[in-house]
């Protein structure tokens, strides 16, 4: 007996003889600990990606960019459209001038004078009115802004109210929401009035994820125990992954609440979501794994410790290899110096460790403690098959010469059955003939290789229900002892497994296997190239939830105005001293700067969107008057002594201009015609830059871009100019994990290649379906295109990809090796070892697709396409990879599959099973009993 089987009989022997009810005990107290505590994780979250490296341009950019007041200031946006059809038959004038709209200018600057009065600065914009607020002082002057804040067809205004106070902002736009209905209703029917802002909009996403989380899980996991349910055949076992799903997620969400209360680690706000889904996929899962290998063992014999022995040495070695790599592939995001990214890969590895953990421990003491309960027979609806007929009318198929009367039962022994003594010498045991194939199933004959006292024979029942298990067991075991193992139980049950349709299409894919692999390395060829070229996205539009009113008052800005007014770019410009920033030259400089992106990216930055100290509503500034204000002002430094055609100058140079002796210069807002965290936005921020250090060369003078997507683009940049790394440690962990689980070079390499092959075609379907929309047809919120893939799930889905696939890598594997050191040829091994695991790998594989796939009904573009990533990973896994690729290559490798280890000779074929099956002979020695 192997060291690994040695250790799986005495853990279980342990398990049973004194640690089970321990086990379930203190799984009670943990559960019921974490239930306390765990759920205020949820509340810890945070949207924010994290902080930047010193050396990123955009970091550079904002230390000096925050030292003008109008960087801290963030937006509030109300937009007032006209109703369609609209009944003006004229062109919409500036719509603040329009005695309808006055009321609600009025409302909306009240209700920021009220609820923002009491910090430094604050500004409202409206088309041809400015209000400026410093400390209790208000002043209104007019301004022209009819360019930049009435839409080119006149039937769109804005109204932009910034303010430093984050919570002050979110107080006030909340305030708008509840009370713009009834002014609108009052002053404007059938306007259509939006209300959004940069802190407001961030503000529903945890709200939402929770929401989703709910939703997605009431999707997913009833689904995916129907399938398991159905699977299993067995209603009864189902009650197991509902114990693991809630074992597993209150602990391990207990376990990352210190993570997240801790100051230096923020956790992302995705991270309930990914950690709820590995939970439910992984518990199913594993479950299927260890009960359709339980009840193989039961069938062969075992008692219930011994069963749950030998499958915690099989069934457990793949969730420990597959459980590991998940670990290991998930921490290997710590190599990233992203906090969002590394707290998601903290989070997933808690998950899948704690779903290992209980099914090692807490499942196996269940079963162990209700030994009855797991092999009574259930109702024949819905899952389990009606028994064919009772215990002894089955004995008497059997054994035609023994009939259900002549059956006797003895109190306290069991039921006995009347045997022929065979021919053989005296003193050897009784045995029993009989014609019938079913008696090596149903008497369990022993495998070579199984412990003293533990008898089986090779069953492969893909149908077996509870209700035949039980009528099989209905006396429990036998007891008797019986023959060694023949190969004529081995044999019976290969020709049982060479009826399954998984064999017949294993015999399909390898005869052909040469056309198999080079079908699929071409189509993830193709599918891989338009991953090559996709856009990023990032920010709002991947995170916040799409159906929420913040969000969609967004879409209006965007439509109307571009994306870039309620987050804009800020160009600093640098001046080598302070009074310099305040000179023609400096103004000329700015204004040079700000012609140079507008003509590089004409359609993105047309100049009616700059606004600053230098260039306001599509025009520059005109210094000769700026001066003058200055001059007559004593620098604008009380406003009370600004004259009303110097307001306009005063404001922008307060707030425009570098308030800190750190830094001299000004800024000015770049709002591009896109949403800033598009695909076309983020784009942008490189093309920008390019034309910005092109004029800085010929102008002697330095110009940083910020705000915007700016910060997200360098992470993106930061992250995947580090992502190579990631792939060679998780690939490195695949070679070393598979070397030390099969000792075979060949599958580690096999194992690679076919993981890299499955990223292809995973990551150019994505690219396919959010940045070009070929499945836009559908209609289905989740698969529209965006004209971009989010970075987000681009980076994160990878080492999920690797660990997930590699779990039906291994379970399928494990059972080829176990039918070749059987004596069948490789080609055979490979084609009994995909029929034996064929209808167990799909399940689980439809199992996993579900239990992520309740994530794609979220309302976050980033959990959409995670959830997208996920799904097709695992489809195209389960049946193309595994079902065909696998076996392909292995059948052209062949005896090198094991290399260096060198197999056994092949002693078996599947024909001659089919002889030995047609002969119908068996035997068994000494006397049945069936116990009580």
């Amino acid at each position: 007996m192997s060291l690994l089987r040695r250790a799986s009989y005495s853990y279980t022997g342990y398990l049973d003889k004194w640690l089970k009810y321990p086990v379930i005990i203190l799984w009670i107290v943990a559960t019921g600990l974490s239930a306390w505590r765990g759920f205020d994780f949820l509340d810890n979250t945070t949207p924010d990606a994290g902080d930047l490296p010193d050396s990123a341009p955009s970091y550079q950019a904002d230390l000096r960019i925050f030292t003008t007041p109008m960087a801290s200031l963030d937006a509030a946006i109300v937009t007032i459209q006209l109703p369609e059809p609209s009944d003006v038959s004229r062109p919409l004038p500036p719509m603040v001038n329009t005695r309808a709209v006055r009321p609600i200018i009025t409302f909306i600057v009240e209700e920021a004078q009220r609820t923002l009065l009491r910090h430094r600065f604050t500004l409202i914009e409206t088309p041809n009115v400015t209000y400026a607020q410093e400390e209790d002082l208000i002043i209104h002057y007019e301004q022209d802004r009819r360019v930049s804040h009435v839409s080119e067809d006149q039937k769109t205004m804005m109204i932009v109210i910034r303010n430093s106070d984050y919570h002050d902002m979110v107080n006030f736009i909340t305030s708008l929401q509840q009370n713009m209905t009834d002014q609108v209703s009052k002053h404007i029917p059938g306007y259509i009035v939006t209300i959004t802002g940069d802190d407001a909009i961030w503000e529903p996403v945890l709200d939402s994820l929770e929401h989703d989380l709910v939703l997605g899980d009431g999707i997913s996991i009833p689904t995916a125990l129907l399938i398991l349910c159905f699977t299993l055949r067995s209603l009864r076992l189902v009650v197991l992954p509902i114990i693991s799903v809630a074992c597993s997620v209150l602990l391990s969400f207990a376990l990352m609440l210190p993570i997240s209360e801790s100051p230096k680690q923020s956790v992302s706000s995705v991270a309930p979501n990914l950690m709820m889904s590995f939970s439910i996929a992984l518990s199913v899962d594993y479950t299927l794994f260890i009960f359709s290998r339980f009840r193989e063992e039961v069938r062969r014999g075992h008692t219930v410790m011994t069963g749950m022995a030998e499958v915690l040495y099989t069934a457990g070695h793949t969730v420990v290899v597959s459980g590991a790599t998940l670990v290991i592939c998930s921490t290997a995001l710590l190599l990233l110096p992203l906090d969002l990214l590394a707290s998601l890969g903290i989070g997933a590895s808690i998950s899948v460790l704690c779903t290992m953990l209980v099914n090692l421990t807490l499942v196996p003491a269940i079963v162990l403690t209700f030994k009855g309960y797991f092999l009574k027979p259930t109702q024949p609806w819905p899952c389990s098959k009606r028994p064919r007929s009772n215990t002894n009318d089955r004995i008497a198929v059997i054994l035609p010469h023994v009939t259900a009367s002549s059956i006797s039962r003895d109190e306290g022994q069991g039921t006995s059955i009347p045997l022929h003594r065979s021919r053989q010498p005296e003193g050897d045991e009784f045995s029993v003939s009989s014609t019938s194939s079913e008696l090596h199933q149903e008497s369990s004959l022993a495998l070579s290789g199984m412990p003293s006292g533990i008898h089986s024979s090779y069953s492969d029942s893909d149908s077996d229900s509870d209700a035949e298990v039980a009528s099989l067991l209905t006396r429990r075991h036998v007891a008797a002892a019986m023959v060694e193992p023949t190969t004529i139980s081995i044999e019976e049950s290969i020709t049982k497994v060479m009826k399954s349709p998984w064999f017949r299409f294993g015999l399909r894919v390898t005869k052909r296997p040469w056309l198999t692999i080079v079908l699929i390395t071409a189509i993830s060829a193709g599918f891989f190239y338009p991953a090559l070229n996709f856009r990023h996205a990032g920010g709002i539009i991947c995170e916040c939830p799409q159906n929420d009113p913040v969000f969609q008052g967004y879409e209006t800005i965007n439509d109307q105005f571009g994306g870039g007014y309620m987050i804009p770019f800020a160009l600093f410009v640098e001046a080598q001293s302070e009074e310099e920033s305040l000179t023609q030259e400096h103004f000329d400089t700015v204004n040079g700067f700000v012609r140079a992106i507008s003509e590089a990216s004409p359609e993105l930055i047309p100049l009616r969107s700059v606004e600053g100290m230098t260039f306001s509503n599509g025009n520059p500034v005109n210094f000769t008057k700026f001066s003058h204000c200055l001059a007559v002002t004593e620098q604008c430094t009380n406003l009370l002594k600004i004259t009303e055609d110097c307001y306009g100058s005063c404001v922008s140079q307060l707030a425009f201009r570098s308030q800190s002796p750190t830094a001299n210069g000004s800024m000015t807002l770049l709002n591009i015609n896109a949403m800033t965290w598009s695909g076309a936005g983020m784009e942008w921020v490189g093309d920008a830059r390019e034309a910005l250090e092109a004029h800085a060369r010929e102008v002697d003078h330095v110009a940083f871009l910020g705000k915007g997507s700016a910060e997200e683009v360098d992470i993106a940049d930061s992250l995947f100019s580090k992502f190579p790394t990631v792939i060679g440690v998780v690939a490195g962990v695949v070679l070393v994990l598979m070397l030390i689980a099969f000792r075979s070079v060949t599958i580690a390499i096999k194992a690679v290649v076919s993981i890299a092959i499955t990223q292809g075609l995973v990551y150019g379907f994505t690219t396919l379906v959010y940045q070009h929309g070929i499945l836009g047809w559908t209609g289905v919120r989740a698969l529209q295109s965006m004209g971009a893939v989010c970075w987000i799930p681009t980076i994160l889905a990878f080492s999920i990809l690797v660990g997930l696939g590699l779990d039906y890598h291994v379970f399928l594997l494990s059972r080829v090796v176990e039918y070749r050191k059987l004596g069948f040829s490789d080609k055979e091994s490979v084609v009994l070892g995909l029929a034996r695991t064929g209808r167990v790998i799909t399940a689980a594989g439809v199992i996993m697709a579900i239990a992520f796939l309740g994530l794609l009904f979220s309302h976050a573009a980033v959990v959409q396409q995670l959830a997208m990533y996920i799904v097709f990973a695992v489809l195209v896994d389960t049946f193309v990879i595994r079902a065909c690729l696998v076996p392909a290559m292995m059948t052209v490798i062949g005896r090198f599959n094991w290399w260096p280890l060198t197999m056994p000779p092949v002693t078996r074929t599947t024909a001659q099973c089919v002889r030995a099956q047609e002969l119908r002979e068996g035997a068994v020695r000494g006397n049945i009993t069936f116990l009580d």
